[in-house]
């Protein structure tokens, strides 16, 4: 075996374990909160905020240092920071101290520390695998990465129902120490290119100045960023929704979200087959709006049931199959045009433009929850999310079929700075 693809089989290997784990964490994560604490939607939708502001906060910081650090070292921290936030939960549930104040504190820390995995991740494929093997590689990975969002919920819910959330979080922290263990194996570590030292804020504003002077990779980010605000306030409901609504119990729930996640599994295997045939961007666009307008299947959940976990496996079915072909096909198409001295800022300012909202959705899903309903507030999530995926298809990425099509400015060589 080639080492190209040794480290793409152990990349995807630690994605598997890692995704595993923090599958679980969704699941357990709120419903410790829920069935523990007795968290009120409010609450609830902190929770959710929490665990996701990092990204909005720290991305652009971030992506500056990932392209001046060796990308491998830092994914290999992240993974032992996460390890131990989340270990802390039930060790605190042992000795019966866990509190709301600490489930904010690990989503939010850990949060941090997935923002540097995230972004050192995206930005250390490019380096370890050629250009025309993009697509593949992200291909695979996703398609590892969803086989483990499959088994995960699976095995939250089964585990939440047996043992008690903490312990489900548990496995998580363990899932992370072996992605961490995975991750050190690999040899290539490529530093990042030499450069003359500046000041971290002048790289951050050369990566933001490159995505704002690319449309076509600037306008999807956008409209992602309004497909993932309304996303989130149905995700922020979701758990209360389920269980007292729907009436659905914990280990059904996880049932639920395994079926459901077979699309991922789906749309990673023929994400590279669908940008082929419709063009890359076509595939986006059609990946954006089955994972914007899927959530109506969830809104309109009723009856028996058996009616209404055939609707909430289909919602999530089509849900997990449209983020896939979309997240594959957009990934690949900036590691594709975008040099690598700048992979990690562009990657970063990406993620803070698409996650911008995700942290404003929750707090409003929470809001919205406590005072027009859990079902009413599904449904305000329907109508956000077809209005981002008419945005998407309204952007410059529906003339793109392949990256041979996008045209970007050069990136001049850096210029030094006095560094105080």
């Amino acid at each position: 075996m080639s080492r190209m693809n040794r480290n793409l089989l152990t990349l995807s290997t630690a994605q598997t374990f890692s995704a595993v784990g923090s599958q679980v964490t969704i699941v357990a994560l709120p419903l410790s909160a829920v069935l523990m604490l007795n968290a009120t939607p409010a609450e609830m939708g902190l929770l959710a905020a929490l665990a996701v502001l990092p990204y909005p906060v720290l991305a652009l910081w971030v992506g500056a240092w990932v392209d001046r650090l060796r990308r491998r070292r830092i994914l290999i921290i992240a993974d032992w920071c996460r390890a131990l936030l989340l270990g802390s939960v039930p060790v605190a549930a042992l000795f019966g101290a866990l509190s709301m104040t600490q489930l904010y504190l690990v989503a939010c820390l850990a949060g941090c520390a997935s923002v540097w995995f995230d972004v050192a991740y995206t930005s250390y494929i490019p380096q370890v695998i050629p250009k025309d093997r993009i697509v593949g590689a992200n291909s695979a990975v996703t398609v590892a990465r969803s086989g483990a969002q499959v088994a995960g919920p699976g095995l939250g819910g089964v585990t939440v129902q047996a043992f008690t959330a903490p312990i489900a979080i548990a496995i998580d922290a363990v899932s992370f120490v072996v992605s961490a263990l995975l991750l050190s194996r690999i040899k290539d570590d490529p530093p990042s290119e030499p450069g003359p030292k500046r000041r971290i804020l002048a790289d951050v504003v050369e990566g933001t100045r490159y995505l704002l002077r690319t449309p076509v990779l600037a306008m999807p980010a956008f409209a992602m960023s309004l497909v993932n605000l309304f996303n989130f306030v149905l995700l922020a409901v979701f758990a209360l929704y389920v269980v007292e609504v729907l009436h659905i119990g914990a280990a059904l729930y996880g049932t639920i979200l395994l079926l459901g996640g077979l699309g991922a599994v789906v749309g990673g295997v023929f994400a590279g087959a669908v940008a082929k045939r419709l063009g890359t961007g076509h595939a986006v666009i059609a990946g954006t709006a089955l994972f914007g307008l899927a959530p109506v299947l969830v809104a309109s959940a009723g009856g028996d049931v058996l009616a209404v976990v055939l609707m909430l496996v289909a919602a999530q079915f089509l849900t997990t199959l449209g983020l896939s072909v979309l997240d594959v096909n957009l990934v690949s198409l900036r590691q594709t045009t975008t040099p690598v001295r700048i992979q990690g800022r562009v990657g970063a300012t990406i993620r803070m433009v698409n996650w911008s909202m995700k942290p404003l959705g929750a707090v409003l899903g929470g809001v919205l929850g406590e005072q027009i309903g859990l079902r009413p507030t599904i449904w305000v999530a329907v109508a956000g999310g077809a209005v981002g995926a008419l945005w998407m298809f309204l952007s410059p990425i529906r003339r793109v079929r392949t990256d041979r099509d996008v045209t970007t400015e050069p990136i001049p060589d850096p210029v030094p700075e006095a560094v105080s």
